[in-house]
């Protein structure tokens, strides 16, 4: 089985780096969760893959690193660290360029005045309309980091039922 490396913020707000066994990273997260607030999970020794491709660039995040933004951005709005800041952090580790790109567009669009919610809305190939309304009701109400724990578990439950309805 797969040794998985994590951080995470326990009940006692202390900040915990170890490892954990799991049959995949999904499993993985689903064990850690009674911990504490998950901030960052990687498979210890994996290998980054390297891929070329030529033509026209897919667009977009894979479902996993939208689940692992969308909890750690609810584990740092609910840390007290402000949104830009978080942002900032997240584009400088996320794993595509792609993602790291979107997420430098969210920032400028932020910097210029834009809500959280209407900076996502311009990328519809990351963040479906589900995702962008919920953000903007967690905006409005204040509950923010709230909405954001809700969208990864809603994410990481709709991962999950499509792995089983695949052949």
């Amino acid at each position: 089985m797969p040794i998985f490396e994590y951080l995470l913020v326990n009940k006692k707000k202390e900040t915990v780096s170890s490892t954990i066994e799991a049959a995949d990273k999904l499993s993985a997260i689903n064990n850690l969760r009674s911990r504490g607030q998950l901030i960052k999970i990687e498979e210890k020794g994996a290998k980054k893959e390297l891929s070329f491709s030529f033509g026209k660039k897919k667009k977009g995040a894979k479902t996993e690193e939208l689940v692992m933004f969308t909890r750690q951005l609810s584990a740092m709005v609910s840390a007290g660290v402000p949104i830009l800041r978080s942002l900032n952090s997240m584009a400088k580790h996320a794993e595509s360029a792609n993602f790291r790109d979107t997420i430098n567009a969210v920032i400028k669009d932020i910097e210029g005045g834009m809500s959280f919610a209407d900076a996502l809305s311009k990328h519809p190939e990351t963040f479906n309309d589900i995702y962008v309304n919920m953000v903007a009701a967690g905006e409005t109400g204040g509950i923010l980091d709230d909405i954001l724990k809700r969208l990864a578990l809603q994410q990481e439950n709709s991962s999950m039922k499509k792995k089983l309805k695949a052949p």
